[in-house]
C-alpha cells in the first residue's frame, strides 16, 4: 500500500514537471521566435533593402516558420504523452 501510494506521488510530480516543461517550452521559444519574425516582417516591407539584404530576411523568416513547425510539433508530443501518462493511473 505504501510502495502504490508513493507510485502515485511520483507519478504526480513527474506529470506536473512535464505540463511545467511544456509551458516553458511554448513561453522561452515563442516569445523570442514572435520578435525575430516581427523584426524580419519590418524588415522585409522596407523598400531600401539590397537584395542580399532581403534574401536573408527571407531567410530569416522561412526559419522562423520552421522552428514554430518544431515548437508545436514538440508541444503535440509533450501533451500526447500526458495524456497517455494520465490514463495510466
Amino acid at each position: 500500500m505504501v510502495d502504490a501510494l508513493q507510485r502515485n506521488l511520483y507519478k504526480e510530480d513527474v506529470f506536473e514537471k512535464l505540463k511545467q516543461l511544456k509551458h516553458k517550452i511554448a513561453h522561452s521559444l515563442r516569445t523570442p521566435l514572435t520578435s525575430v519574425k516581427g523584426f524580419a516582417e519590418i524588415l522585409s516591407a522596407s523598400t531600401n533593402l539590397t537584395s542580399d539584404q532581403l534574401e536573408s530576411v527571407t531567410i530569416i523568416l522561412r526559419n522562423e516558420t520552421r522552428l514554430e513547425e518544431v515548437v508545436v510539433e514538440i508541444e503535440r508530443d509533450l501533451i500526447n504523452f500526458l495524456e497517455s501518462f494520465k490514463r495510466e493511473e
